[in-house]
């Protein structure tokens, strides 16, 4: 079998996938450890084990399993961030959430970050990675993904980041310049939808109550004791949710508060800054 023949072949087996072909690829890149450049230039067929190993991983694709999760890895904002199912793959549409946190920091000198429900850790390493001069500290109730984050933060950082064990902010006793972050925010609804669709990534990390505010409802409660003055609030959530975001904002006594556009013109990211 050649790497054309392969990647025909896969795609085929893939047709309820909405990028077949690029599946096919990015597993057959993982089997013979090659960049997408590299199969292309390949002229070797593939050996019987290789041939074995990519039908097996084309098979699990088939069944609806994550690619990123076969792979065992997935990029965000320009970095290779360790996924399993224990944790939440890393979506472009939250690289919004980095440059508006970005912007919000750019001239404040060694920045305190707060990235709340980090799950792989993709935000605050990158924050940590884009602000080396940041403090950054990851929270998640999971062990499994803070362990995770931990491998991220070895792998990604020359200094690693701070992670902490907490429900929310119940292990958090410091105040920060910025929190960040993309808590759970599907209603019930939508995660039961979801997981008739048999939907690998875990629940925790999705569900969120009858209208999907529930974290952020104690999010947003909370967050101006664990803020400094004039510290920033940076959340994803849904498009539809913006609005009440908004509201919930206001009341907690946020200002210049800002909805920001995804890659699809929705709203996916609310700011707000803590008033004096």
């Amino acid at each position: 079998m050649t790497v054309q023949e392969a990647r025909t072949w896969g795609a085929a087996q893939l047709g309820r996938s909405e990028t077949p072909l690029l599946d096919a690829l990015l597993i057959l890149g993982e089997v013979l450890t090659a960049t997408q450049e590299e199969l292309f230039l390949r002229q070797k067929d593939l050996s019987p084990s290789e041939i074995e190993e990519y039908k097996r991983l084309i098979a699990l694709r088939a069944t609806g399993f994550p690619v990123a999760y076969i792979r065992g890895k997935k990029e965000f904002y320009g970095r290779e961030f360790l996924v399993t199912p224990s944790v939440l793959i890393p979506r472009p549409d939250t690289e919004i959430l980095i440059d508006v946190a970005l912007q919000l920091l750019h001239t404040k000198k060694k920045p305190k970050i707060l990235d709340l429900c980090t799950g792989s850790g993709c935000i605050g390493i990158t924050m940590q990675a884009e602000l080396p001069e940041s403090n950054v500290t990851c929270v998640d109730l999971s062990p499994e993904a803070l362990a995770m984050c931990k491998q991220n933060s070895l792998a990604l950082l020359d200094t690693p980041v701070c992670t902490v064990e907490s429900n929310l902010f119940t292990g958090v006793s410091e105040t920060f310049n910025a929190i960040l972050t993309n808590p759970p925010y599907l209603t019930d609804t939508e995660s039961n939808a979801i997981q008739q669709k048999g939907w690998n990534e875990p629940d925790m990390a999705f569900r969120a109550g009858s209208d999907g505010l529930d974290l952020i409802r104690e999010i947003i409660t909370q967050a101006p004791n664990y803020l400094s003055s004039s510290g920033y609030l940076v959340i994803e959530a849904a498009d539809l949710q913006a609005k009440s975001i908004a509201n919930l904002m206001t009341h907690s006594g946020f200002v210049d508060i800002l909805h920001h556009t995804d890659l699809s013109g929705e709203y996916r990211v609310t700011s707000g800054r803590l008033q004096n």
